[in-house]
């Protein structure tokens, strides 16, 4: 599924989206310790997730601003 180009719809659901071709990079507020926040763009959308979990999928989905 390719994410709306009009902000004015929903977002989707993670389960609809491809997550595999996301290039994910740590958080520099993340800091040297081990509680680490990945994020990566997909389309228009922001995803965060736990770099411990990251099989778990996004645990947030944000529109990304442009």
């Amino acid at each position: 599924m390719t994410c709306p180009a009009d902000r004015s719809q929903a977002k989707p659901s993670p389960a609809e989206l491809d997550f595999s071709a996301v290039s994910w990079e740590k958080s520099p507020s993340s800091g040297d310790n081990d509680n680490c926040v990945e994020f990566g763009v997909i389309g228009d959308l922001l995803a965060v997730r736990d770099s411990k979990r990251p099989r778990a999928g996004p645990a947030r989905l944000e529109l990304a601003p442009l």
